[in-house]
């Protein structure tokens, strides 16, 4: 196992010391001033033995991964931090922005959002947010960039909690081998700054599941008789406490309610309420408060009452929760000493696992419905574990995930159920009519072969991670026949990749964009992979030899990240001969963001006021045109409806490239590899030397 050699000492006192003589060589020796202060020896050997800790805890597993993690986020903040803006992407983030909105606003959001609101907004909403606080900070970026930090930082917790899922089956060596493999991927790179979908639900569902795991392994210790020792408390309580306690438990129940069922018609009786009042039709008391309140109303529309209502209301509710919440907690302290006790063992009994887990659970299902799944696969390891002292914890793990979920995707609330499960079936059979081109041909989403996502997968991934996967997968499921492994948390990490999967292939779901999807599916593989080098580094018993084969692991992925900046994650291996292989016969740069490129030349080359004619996404291409330049949808010349646009631009998506305007001579490419991204077009000029 690849481990740190610890530095040998001398065995005795003074071995390597130069003996010096008083005699005839004429040197004394220097005298030792530490001799005559022992309070300066002890301080010395402190500073050494702190030194020492530093040294071996920043070459440790965990030092390593913290700096591979540094460099990773440094990068996200150098102008290594250019790449293009995906198809979705100024769509996406300004539903998040309005999902912040929501919450000071008047609730008016399922039906105004077409396909969009069976997302979740979670991560959208934190990091419009986060990248309006930032922009300032960093002047002269493009929007565009901030937001593909935030993607980039996220990517960073994939990685760290990857590791630590690692940590369940093998050691530090291996499991930080299996982060640093899975974090220099260079499709999951490339993806990590431009994906705003799929990275942080990988990185959601990732951690949900390494905390959940957690859960379900905690100590479980013997405990005492909890529930005789409440019912004591109870009994010695006053009369006073319990009557404070019931109020407030009802109450907080009560306001939870309203919150999860009743808002749909205490928040439009409230609406209604206030323009009554504004036209003085209301009760008398109601009028009244609304003319005490709203002085020279006539200056407003009741619209903007309304609105202002509505504000209050949502903000109001909340703070009575959360302030009977609190409440509640500190009533039931003060009721239930032995209720302290519980408090303090919670870590023990897996309760803190269980909340951690679930806010990740929570978050990730608000990101995406199908984090649900993340769920299953804790209960599934808490039951074959059979740590039934856990159950409270996987209580409060599946609580902590549906309050978390619930208060942050404003699309559930006034149906919460009925619309998680819409969003779950919608989505798995999403309507999307483009082409899918596949080993060479174009197919429908719903025609693709049955070898699709399994055989994109080992096409896409570094050749090593792959075969280390593979072995791995032989090892752990062999470990966990024979007893030597844990079989509940191997069985979990197979139905997390192959369900998926296999509902995929089986079930006829909408796929496209290569498996961007199902880019959650695959933290187990390089869990297997770091299982099948831990084998394998106890064989070889050297370091030496085990470093150099860590370093021809990692080698191909970094190479790849250097070679196709910014376009990582049009990656393939060398089963179909690399990028320049693959060119024509996959998907290369799905997303278009190779318009960004491409629009640089374009504005270097077009004449004042000119246009432009762009396939989709052609909002991509006008958000970085001059100012000057109009962007216009066209592929075809019927298209143009007699404008005279000086070029066409198109991204290379299902081979559009060929069949954009090809009669014109091809005025410059963005290519990477061979492989051509994107074509630029001179539309006043013909193609007279065929060179598509």
């Amino acid at each position: 196992m690849l481990a740190p050699r610890e530095e040998s000492s001398p065995s005795r006192p003074g071995a390597g010391t130069p003996a010096h003589s008083n005699g005839s060589d004429g040197f004394e020796p220097h005298p030792d001033p530490s001799a005559a202060n022992p309070a300066r020896t002890g301080q010395m050997k402190r500073s050494v033995s702190s030194a020492d800790g530093l040294w071996r805890g920043m070459t440790s597993p965990r030092g390593i991964l913290l700096l591979a993690v540094m460099i990773s986020t440094i990068l996200g903040f150098t102008r290594f931090n250019r790449y293009g803006e995906s198809w979705d992407e100024r769509l996406d983030f300004q539903y998040g922005e309005d999902s912040v909105r929501y919450y000071t606003a008047n609730g008016r959001f399922w039906d105004e959002y077409g396909e969009l609101r069976y997302y979740g907004p979670a991560y959208l909403a934190a990091a419009q947010t986060g990248s309006g606080y930032l922009r300032p900070v960093l002047p002269g970026w493009e929007v565009t960039d901030v937001r593909h930090l935030f993607n980039h930082l996220t990517f960073q917790v994939a990685t760290v909690a990857l590791y630590f899922l690692c940590r369940t089956f093998i050691g530090p060596w291996p499991s930080l081998l299996a982060a640093l493999v899975f974090a220099t991927q260079p499709l999951l790179f490339g993806h990590s700054f431009i994906n705003q979908k799929d990275i942080p639900f990988m990185t959601g569902f990732l951690a949900a599941a390494a905390l959940g795991f957690r859960l379900g392994l905690a100590p479980s210790e013997r405990r005492p008789d909890t529930a005789t020792d409440l019912r004591t408390d109870w009994s010695a309580a006053s009369t006073r406490q319990r009557i404070l306690f019931i109020s407030l438990v009802l109450g907080t129940g009560a306001a939870c309610l309203e919150l999860l069922v009743l808002m749909k018609v205490a928040l439009p009786a409230l609406q209604r309420t206030v323009v009554a009042a504004y036209h003085g039709e209301s009760i008398s008391v109601f009028n009244r408060v609304f003319a005490l309140l709203a002085q020279g109303a006539d200056r407003l529309s009741p619209e903007s009452y309304v609105e202002k209502a509505t504000v209050l209301y949502m903000g109001f509710r909340w703070i009575v929760i959360l302030a009977g919440f609190a409440a509640t907690a500190i009533s039931a302290g003060s009721l239930f000493r032995s209720a302290r006790a519980l408090v303090a063992r919670a870590s023990t009994h897996g309760l803190t696992w269980g909340l951690a887990g679930g806010v990740a659970l929570g978050l990730t299902m608000s990101i995406r419905a199908l984090g649900v799944a993340a769920a299953a696969l804790v209960i599934l390891v808490v039951l074959l574990n059979r740590n039934w002292k856990h159950l409270p914890g996987l209580g409060l793990f599946l609580l902590t995930a549906a309050l978390t979920c619930y208060a942050t995707w404003p699309a559930l609330h006034g149906g919460a159920i009925q619309r998680f499960w819409e969003s779950i079936t919608i989505m798995s059979h999403y309507p999307w009519r483009g082409g899918v081109l596949y080993a060479g041909t174009i197919y429908q989403p719903q025609d693709l072969p049955l070898q699709y996502l399994p055989g994109l997968m080992a096409i896409q991934f570094t050749l090593p991670s792959m075969v280390l996967a593979l072995a791995g997968v032989a090892i752990t499921v062999r470990r966990a026949i024979g007893g030597n492994g844990r079989w509940a948390e191997t069985l979990a990490l197979l139905v997390w990749f192959a369900a998926p999967v296999a509902t995929a292939i089986l079930g006829d779901s909408t796929v496209y964009g290569n498996f961007r999807q199902f880019l959650f599916v695959t933290p187990p593989l390089f869990v297997f992979a770091g299982a099948a080098f831990e084998v394998l580094a106890a064989r070889i018993r050297s370091a030496a030899a085990t470093g150099l084969i860590a370093a021809a692991v990692l080698l191909p992925g970094i190479l790849g990240i250097v070679r196709l900046h910014p376009y990582e994650y049009v990656y393939y291996n060398a089963l179909v001969g690399g990028v320049s292989g693959a060119f024509r016969s996959y998907e290369m740069d799905y997303w278009c963001t190779s318009y960004r490129e491409a629009m640089i030349w374009i504005n270097q080359a077009a004449p004042a006021d000119a246009e432009v004619a762009a396939a989709p996404p052609e909002h991509v291409a006008q958000n970085f045109a001059r100012p000057d330049l109009q962007v216009f949808y066209a592929q075809t010349p019927e298209d143009l409806d007699g404008r005279q646009p000086v070029f066409g631009l198109a991204c290379g998506r299902g081979n559009n490239d060929l069949w954009f305007f090809p009669e014109s001579a091809v005025a410059h490419e963005v290519a990477i590899e061979g492989a051509r991204l994107a074509v630029i077009r001179d539309l006043q000029r013909p193609d007279n030397e065929g060179q598509d």
